[in-house]
């Protein structure tokens, strides 16, 4: 093969290769350069207006559910009520306030494996073996930060929140996700899901991290928890609580 045929596909070759690369390498480009659809996952976080709020017991709610882990199905559950309490959301998000729970008022909602015993129940809950009510009738958890996280496709917001928790005389720090809106009423509506090892409050009763010999009468040292805070800008609170 002639040193001028070698030359002549050569230059074929480059030019082929040269045009691909400005093809492709243009449309790459273009696509890259694209602007990007805001979607609502997409879109800026939604900012909770900055004041103080005040829970409205009412419209609010607290669940507890407690299990036998030994006994299939067995899981006792009920509410306790929020008293009135106040949350302060300062410019630029922070968070503070104190929420407190009458756990002296507390109710035992569903006993499925032994129906007609929610009072019993309930005045054991309120007894030594657990809360101590006369001792102490309140529960409280004082807000130290709130870390926003992102937004959900319907615009709300991700907090997680830390602070203490204070129950029968005992204060440990916890944090848990929560999830925060303003209704068109302006009220502040916060939920969250989470669970507690009561036992770090010296709640031990039937536990079996602390007896031996308990059978299928073990109850479980992890308390299921879930809110649904209603708390609305301190003037408006009139006639919603």
């Amino acid at each position: 093969m002639s040193k001028k045929i070698i030359v002549y596909i050569v230059l074929v070759v480059c030019i082929v290769v040269a045009g691909v690369y400005a093809y492709f390498g243009r449309r790459v480009v273009e696509e890259t350069q694209q602007p990007v659809v805001q979607t609502e996952a997409t879109s800026t976080l939604r900012i909770i207006p900055s004041g103080t709020y005040v829970i409205a017991p009412k419209e609010s709610t607290l669940h507890w559910a407690l299990n036998k882990p030994l006994i299939e199905g067995y899981v006792n559950s009920g509410t306790i009520p929020i008293a009135t309490s106040t949350i302060s959301i300062a410019i630029g998000g922070a968070l503070s306030g104190t929420i407190s729970f009458q756990v002296k008022d507390i109710v035992v909602g569903d006993t499925p494996k032994k129906p007609g015993m929610e009072e019993m129940l309930a005045k054991h809950l309120k007894s030594p073996d657990f809360f101590d009510t006369t001792k102490f009738p309140l529960a409280e958890f004082r807000v130290v930060s709130a870390t926003r996280g992102g937004n959900d496709v319907q615009g709300k917001t991700f907090y997680t929140v830390v602070g203490a928790l204070t129950m029968k005389g005992v204060t440990r720090d916890v944090s848990f996700p929560v999830v925060a809106d303003v209704r068109e009423d302006k009220a502040l509506v916060a939920t969250a899901d989470f669970e507690l090892d009561r036992t770090q409050w010296g709640i031990t009763y039937g536990s079996g991290s602390f007896f031996s010999n308990l059978g299928n009468n073990i109850i479980g040292d992890r308390v299921k928890l879930s809110f649904s805070l209603i708390a609305y800008p301190e003037p408006e609170i009139d006639g919603k609580g």
